[in-house]
């Protein structure tokens, strides 16, 4: 999954999650993995990759979630 930030919102965070069913999601290095990070000048483009090979689950899902702090 591919997202784009901006760098001067900083009381938000994105937070790449997982799961198999849709209700329990999982994140930190544990479950992703942060394969790129792109400077934009204001923004910042961020890759993340699931640690679960693609055939490695009948069903794996992807969110970004944002949690104000």
């Amino acid at each position: 999954m591919t997202y784009t930030r901006d760098k001067l919102v900083n009381d938000v965070d994105c937070i790449a999650e997982v799961s198999t069913n849709l209700m329990d999601w999982v994140s930190g290095p544990s479950a992703i993995r942060v394969e790129q990070s792109l400077d934009l000048g204001a923004l910042e483009q961020v890759t993340v990759r699931d640690l679960v090979p693609a055939g490695g689950a009948t069903h794996r899902f992807m969110r970004l979630r944002f949690q104000q702090h």
